[in-house]
């Protein structure tokens, strides 16, 4: 994949086009199970960043959550493990959304 902007639906993956389409895959499958929780959001954007360090690379993934028509959640994780960096980022989007939803039925 050339692409450096992968869209579905209201799913938007920046800098996803540099892997393999096996990588891109386990991706989905991985996003499709988290965004179960997540509910109705307005738009999910995702932006791979990889810094190479000594032989391996660190991914560093920025999550940025809308919801609603002015809400905006924002997340950052990094790690050697691509999988592992993008369950945290989604873990930590899914977690402040909770909160916020809390705090608003709480009103």
């Amino acid at each position: 994949m050339t692409d450096e902007k992968i869209r579905e639906g209201n799913i938007q993956l920046v800098n996803f086009g540099k892997l393999d389409e096996i990588e891109i895959k386990k991706i989905e499958t991985l996003l499709s199970t988290r965004i179960k929780k997540l509910r109705q959001f307005t738009l999910l954007k995702l932006n791979l960043r990889m810094h190479k360090h000594a032989t391996q690379f660190i991914h560093e993934i920025e999550g940025e959550l809308h919801v609603e028509k002015i809400k905006r959640i924002g997340a950052i994780a990094s790690d050697k493990n691509l999988y592992k960096a993008l369950d945290g980022v989604m873990h930590r989007l899914t977690s402040e959304l909770e909160h916020l939803r809390k705090d608003k039925h709480k009103k």
